[in-house]
């Protein structure tokens, strides 16, 4: 019996890291979400709670959307580094 609850523990964790983890091979292709409304997304998001990324190392992170006349939208990324320095990247995105 307690085999069979080690195993079970040991699945269940299996399980539930998977969405944490890199796997070889191709990556997978997400679908694109229909109906998608720009606008309602524009403005500023703040990260309640992420995973490690490199081009955001501090805490407190941002991000400002804001829709261009040419139909891209502006990101900018804003984080409090530990030293109390703020730090910005920005960049463009456009529908693929």
């Amino acid at each position: 019996m307690q085999m069979f609850m080690v195993l079970g523990v040991a699945l269940l964790s299996l399980w539930t890291t998977s969405g944490q983890t890199l796997n070889p091979g191709r990556c997978p292709v997400p679908l694109v979400q229909q109906g998608f409304d720009v606008p309602r997304y524009m403005g500023r998001w703040y990260d309640i709670q992420k995973l490690p990324a490199v081009f955001q190392k501090g805490k407190c992170s941002q991000a400002t959307y804001g829709l261009q006349s040419d139909g891209t939208v502006e990101v900018i990324n804003q984080s409090l580094q530990s030293d109390g320095a703020v730090t910005s990247t920005k960049g463009i995105a456009r529908v693929a």
